[in-house]
This record gives structure tokens, C-alpha cells and sequence, in this order.
């Protein structure tokens, strides 16, 4: 039998119709497990044109009555397209994989530096800084000034500012609130320690305390919240659960 009569134009639209069930049933989950969406877009986009003009193309041959010699030249054709394609996949995979690394650095350091704020945060409870003050002005009246401490400056985020873009968008922006509520929070208490401030009278003085303890609080809360978004990933359990 000859082989052009044996391989029919009905098994090259066999072969088309699995090569395009695999790219629609078979890589969305794949894409999906290794956060590639955009490399499965760019693949499908890609590949579906070349395999409805490809399966045309072998459908059209086949109906030809080529001879032996003829189909054994489109092995290495295809070889070649298939190389193409593992050749784009590890090329987005490496680049996918250094955007990752990069991603993950930045959320560390960055983790580091809030938490520093945070753990100072939580040594003096604001609840505690309202009592403590108005117990003090009770005590000594106009006399009152209390040490207001300065959060020192954000170096690594001032250092890494630059690169931000390759975070997520969303993960951007929480930095961005967190690091300008913090500058705030800074100025603020410059001015509580200014001479101009300490000539007020108390009272004035005492709302102004008590609104730098409100922006405190709220600092604090932006705090946790990008502790949460840029949190290392925990270490995965070994097979098993590690149970001997």
C-alpha cells in the first residue's frame, strides 16, 4: 500500500484537531501552575495560526499522492517546529523565573525594613502613649514636653525606589501608602519637638499629641498590612508531612 494512500487527509485533521486540544485543554492549567498566562497567549497565538496552515498545508500534500521519500523529508520539518516551540517555552520560562527572583528580593527586603517599623510599633501601644499623656499634662500642666522620637529615615526603601516597577501593581501601591503615611508620621513629629510648637498652650499642644498618636495608630495598621502582602513564603512540608 502505498503511504500516501494509508495516511488519509482525515488523519491530518485528527492530528490538527488534538495539537489545538492540547493548547486550549492540556496548557491553561499548565500556564496557570507556573503564573505564565502571558506565555500561554503569546504560545496560542502563535502556534494556532502555524497549525491550521500547517494541517492544511500536510492535508493538501497527502492528497497529492506524494511518495515515501517525500513524507520522510517532513519529519525533520517537524522536528524543527517542535524544537522552535521547546526552545520559546524554556526561553519564557528563564525569563519568567529571573522576573520572580527579582519580585522576591525586593518583597524581602522590603518585608525586613517594615517589620524594623513594626516591632517599634507594637513596643508602645498607642492606647498606652494617649494614657500616658494625659496623665503627664494632668501632672505638669503647662511644664509638659514630652521627647517625641523621630522614625528613622526609610533607607532600603529610598534605595530600592527605582525598582518598584517590577513589582505588582498592586503591591506597589501598598508600599507607596505605607512609606508616605510613614514620611508624614515623621514630619509630624518634627514639628511636635519645634520651639514654635512647645511656645502653644497645652491645650492646643494636647490635641496636637493626640492626633500624632492617631497617625501612629494608622502607620501601624498600613504596617501589618504590608507585612501580609510581602510575607516570605513559608518553607514546603516535605512528601508525607515529614512523618517518619
Amino acid at each position: 500500500m502505498h503511504p500516501a494512500q494509508f495516511v488519509s487527509s482525515d488523519w491530518a485533521g485528527i492530528a490538527l484537531g488534538l495539537a489545538i486540544l492540547m493548547l486550549v485543554v492540556i496548557l491553561p492549567p499548565v500556564a496557570r501552575f507556573y503564573d505564565a498566562s502571558r506565555v500561554y497567549l503569546r504560545l496560542f497565538a502563535i502556534s494556532l495560526p502555524m497549525l491550521v496552515i500547517g494541517g492544511l498545508l500536510i492535508a493538501w500534500l497527502l492528497g497529492q499522492g506524494l511518495d515515501s521519500e517525500v513524507l520522510r523529508t517532513m519529519v525533520p520539518a517537524i522536528v524543527v517546529v517542535l524544537g522552535w516551540f521547546v526552545t520559546f517555552i524554556f526561553q519564557e520560562d528563564r525569563r519568567i523565573t529571573e522576573r520572580r527572583e527579582d519580585q522576591r528580593d525586593l518583597q524581602i527586603a522590603l518585608h525586613a525594613e517594615i517589620q524594623t517599623y513594626a516591632d517599634t510599633f507594637n513596643a508602645y501601644r498607642v492606647a498606652d502613649l494617649r494614657d500616658s499623656l494625659e496623665r503627664e499634662i494632668e501632672e505638669q500642666g503647662e511644664a509638659f514636653r514630652p521627647f517625641m522620637t523621630v522614625e528613622r529615615e526609610p533607607i532600603i526603601f529610598l534605595k530600592l525606589s527605582t525598582e518598584l516597577h517590577r513589582l505588582p501593581a498592586h503591591q506597589v501601591n501598598i508600599a507607596v501608602v505605607f512609606y508616605t503615611r510613614l514620611q508624614d508620621m515623621r514630619g509630624f513629629a518634627q514639628e511636635l519637638s519645634s520651639p514654635q510648637f512647645n511656645a502653644l498652650p497645652i491645650a492646643r499642644r494636647r490635641l496636637a499629641y493626640l492626633d500624632y498618636y492617631a497617625v501612629r495608630e494608622y502607620v501601624a495598621q498600613s504596617a501589618q498590612i504590608a507585612l501580609r502582602e510581602f510575607a516570605p513564603p513559608k518553607p514546603e512540608s516535605p512528601p508525607g508531612g515529614g512523618a517518619q
